[in-house]
């Protein structure tokens, strides 16, 4: 499922990192562990995986980040009063770093400062959202347990080889067991957020099995809907007359379709139209449809991917109404 989390905890800050910042000399392995990181921020299993073939710069020659805070100096946003602090996103922020400098990437260039100020940015973004999240699953009574927490751990724990081997991925990473926790329940949290959001979306919808041909003029669709009378077969006039480039190769079959999938002349006139009935010309902004009703049903199940779209533009949608409800404040510049 492409996206459905994703957007509503931005990435999680470092699986965006790793899958969505490639780098030419990145390195990757089909039979290494995912990244637990990776795998804590993942809605369904976690499929990034990050070298750590390349030696990791020596801090010492790391730039130091530079940032400038407003006011107190310890926090760098607010939401709805609850301060995200400075001292975590220097933590996310020095461990992005650290990562694309294992990926090779150079700090000291151009291009990885602008790279990493991007990031850093995203960081800010991602802590937001973050905590847009937890008040929003707060508000909606969502809770997620030890139990919860358990569960995901051990599978991250079993997904990367066992405690130990979990253990120095964790090192590799500059993290402690305590962040990922922290990044687990974070997840958790979305995504049961998101089941809340979504439980009543529908699953069927009123839908067509339709085909066409589409030709310029009316009068070429009128000459269509005489040789269909004369007993041509659709198809075969299909493949030899229409402008739709998928209609030659189908013989015009549409598939099934539901409402607010075609432009709206077609869909008025398919919905309408009998079982094993042609239409009259109908005039879009592509030109003249001949259309021909196969099939209809009132709740078919939906495809995978429009319910996976209806579920991630529910998320999204709430989240961008979220923020703009709340009150946040942000006090960090990052200094180019």
């Amino acid at each position: 499922m492409r996206r459905l989390i994703a957007l509503l905890c931005l990435g999680l800050l470092l699986a965006a990192c790793q899958t969505g910042q490639p780098n030419p000399s990145e390195k990757t392995s089909a039979t290494a562990a995912p990244s637990p990181v990776a795998v804590a921020t993942s809605v369904t299993s976690a499929t990034a995986v990050t070298s750590s073939a390349a030696s990791p710069t020596p801090a010492a020659t790391l730039p130091p980040l530079k940032f400038t805070v407003k006011g107190d100096g310890k926090n760098v946003a607010t939401v709805n009063g609850t301060a995200l602090t400075l001292a975590e996103f220097e933590r996310q922020a020095n461990q992005v770093r650290d990562e694309f400098v294992r990926q090779g990437l150079d700090p000291n260039s151009d291009e990885g400062k602008q790279q990493l100020n991007q990031v850093y940015s995203q960081i800010l973004e991602t802590m937001i959202a973050q905590e847009i999240v937890r008040q929003g699953a707060k508000a909606q009574g969502v809770t997620v347990t030890e139990d919860d927490v358990k569960t995901e751990l051990d599978r991250i724990t079993q997904q990367q080889g066992g405690a130990d081997a979990l253990k120095k991925a964790l090192e590799a990473q500059g993290m402690t067991q305590d962040e990922l926790v922290g990044l687990v329940r974070d997840r958790l949290t979305a995504v049961k957020l998101a089941a809340v959001l979504t439980k009543d979306l529908p699953t069927t919808a009123e839908q067509v099995h339709a085909r066409h041909i589409l030709v310029k003029t009316e009068d070429e669709a009128k000459k269509v809907i005489d040789r269909l009378k004369a007993g041509e077969e659709f198809g075969k006039l299909a493949g030899e007359l229409s402008t739709d480039p998928g209609g030659k190769s189908n013989g015009g079959d549409l598939g099934w379709f539901g409402r607010g999938m075609m432009v709206p002349p077609f869909e008025e006139a398919a919905f309408a139209l009998p079982v094993k009935q042609v239409s009259q010309p109908v005039q879009s902004q592509f030109g003249y449809h001949v259309i021909e009703v196969l099939e209809k049903d009132a709740a078919r199940a939906l495809p995978q991917e429009q319910v996976d779209q209806q579920r991630e533009d529910k998320l999204v949608g709430w989240l961008e109404e979220q923020r703009k409800a709340a009150n946040i404040e942000q006090f960090l510049t990052i200094e180019q």
